[in-house]
């Protein structure tokens, strides 16, 4: 895996979809998905609960850090951080 740029912690296993309110998994798909609105990632990586990226440029991981952390996700209050 590249280095990672940035990290995210207290990721929950599952969150209601903003859609419909149906109860989802938080998995290696959706997070690529969701982070790739923020700018272009190389990689990520899932363990325990901590999300590893590696977007393409620190700016990207700057502004997705802007807008994530303390964001509440399923019942979940996520910090995250740039490295």
């Amino acid at each position: 895996m590249d280095s990672p740029n940035f990290i995210l912690y207290n990721l929950p296993r599952w969150a209601n979809r903003s859609d419909d309110n149906l109860l989802v998994s938080v998995g290696y798909d959706s997070m690529k998905e969701t982070l790739a609105q923020f700018g272009s990632v190389r990689v990520i990586s899932i363990k325990n609960g901590t999300l590893s990226a590696s977007f393409k440029t620190k700016k990207d991981a700057k502004n997705a850090h802007a807008l994530i952390n303390r964001m509440m996700i399923g019942k979940n209050i996520v910090r995250t951080q740039c490295v």
